[in-house]
């Protein structure tokens, strides 16, 4: 039982989880089918974008942002990037959502901790480049479409790695 218990009852967790259960059996044939195309060279390029889950990459653009657009700039991302890790946390914890991996293990090709909803990674990625998209120039297309491809790719991603339902 999730911690919405706690919060609105026994009811309302049941409507939660249902709502959940029903999203995943429809999510879970289409994770397998995505993964048809798997083969170790698809694998490797799949797990080099997922450098994307980790903290070291958002530290190193709030140092590049705070060196090169100023103070105020990089302290926006910074507070930002850490309002939604703890919101993710947050969440994690209200929801206790299973992986697709937890259902079905072999979907499993990134071994992760932790509960699945909200997908941290997704998080970080809307935040981040979301964020960057804002301080662009609009005249600057290719690096907004770029941004906002980063964003999609990173949640295609942690699905691919079975990490993530699509909903996530």
């Amino acid at each position: 039982m999730s911690a919405f218990l706690l919060l609105k009852g026994e009811g309302y967790v049941m409507i939660v989880d249902l709502f959940f259960q029903t999203l995943h059996e429809f999510e879970l044939p289409l994770i397998q089918a995505f993964q048809q195309i798997r083969s170790p060279l698809v694998d490797h390029i799949f797990l080099a974008l997922n450098t994307f889950d980790g903290d070291s990459i958002y530290v190193a653009l709030t140092i590049i942002l705070l060196n090169f657009k100023g103070k105020k700039i990089g302290l926006h991302l910074f507070y930002f990037l850490v309002s939604g890790h703890l919101l993710s946390i947050i969440l994690k914890a209200l929801f206790i959502q299973p992986r697709p991996y937890d259902l079905i293990p072999s979907l499993e090709i990134l071994g992760t901790h932790g509960y699945g909803f909200p997908s941290g990674a997704a998080t970080g990625a809307c935040i981040a480049f979301g964020y960057l998209f804002m301080i662009v120039k609009p005249t600057q297309y290719f690096l907004r479409i770029g941004t906002l491809m980063m964003i999609v790719l990173v949640g295609v991603t942690r699905v691919y790695l079975g990490a993530h339902f699509p909903s996530d």
